[in-house]
């Protein structure tokens, strides 16, 4: 009932937040910045006025839904590319982690050498 009440009343913004919380779910993010411009005109184009008090939920639970995929999406990218900043440092020999599993800064001098 909630979905069918949001389609026939706003059949464009269902449609575009539908295909955004698909896309985030599939980490397809290369069309994210098209639907987010055609997000932003359908939401300018809503006539709020004719919009039951039903569609404004459903349409605000679409809306938190997909906020809340973006935040975790752009969380878990942040944390990959600080792991492997991370990763980059060590084979560079600017750290290693201890038996804790803190990370130390370690120079490349107290590496013992060895010769063959």
């Amino acid at each position: 009932m909630k979905n069918e009440l949001l389609t026939r009343h706003t059949p464009i913004l269902a449609e575009i937040l539908d295909d955004e919380r698909t896309a985030l779910l599939a980490a397809q993010f290369d069309g994210l910045e098209a639907m987010h411009d055609r997000k932003a005109l359908a939401l300018a184009a809503l006539d709020i006025e004719s919009l039951t008090p039903e569609t404004v939920i459903e349409l605000g639970e679409r809306l938190d839904r997909n906020q809340t995929l973006i935040a975790s999406v752009s969380k878990g990218l942040r944390t990959a590319l600080q792991r492997i900043a991370e990763v980059e440092r060590l084979e560079e020999g600017k750290g290693v982690y201890d038996r804790k599993g803190d990370r130390t800064a370690v120079t490349p001098s107290a590496f013992p050498v060895r010769r063959i």
